[in-house]
Order: structure tokens, then sequence, then C-alpha cells
């Protein structure tokens, strides 16, 4: 079984997730690139990902783990309907 990629956090351990990330013209999402983020949880690297002063929209994200990343379990995100 795959394992986590992780690290010791200052609050536990911190895990490695990859997004990707892109804009949004009309209805088309045009994808532009990954980027990864070590967080505690999700919702937590979600935050981070919006924390920048870039204006991108995050489509997906995977928990990074020891296994080839084809083989990452991948979550759709909900697009926010804020102006971007």
């Amino acid at each position: 079984m795959a394992k986590p990629l992780t690290k010791p956090g200052q609050y536990g351990p911190l895990h490695y997730f990859v997004f990707e990330y892109g804009d949004i013209d009309g209805r088309e999402h045009i994808h532009i690139g990954k980027v990864r983020i070590w967080a505690y949880n999700l919702e937590h690297a979600i935050e981070k990902f919006y924390d920048s002063d870039e204006h991108f929209v995050a489509f997906r994200a995977a928990r990074a783990t020891d296994a080839p990343a084809h083989r990452w379990t991948w979550h759709n995100l909900d697009i926010p309907t804020r102006d971007i």
C-alpha cells in the first residue's frame, strides 16, 4: 500500500498535496500547471493555495504518496464563484 508523503510540522504531520490549477474563461477551464503544498489537511492546503498573490483557480487536488502520480487519488474541487 502506498504511504503518504509527510514531514513533521509544528502541530503534527504535514502532508504533501498537489494541485492542478488554472484559469476560467467563460465555462472553459484552462489548465496552467501544478503546484505542491505542505499542509496539515486538504482544507489547510486549499487555504494556503488561495492565500498566494496569484489569481488562479484550483481544479483538483491529491495527497501525494510514494506511488507514481498516476495512482494518486485526485479530488475535484468546487470552483469558487467569487471574482478571481
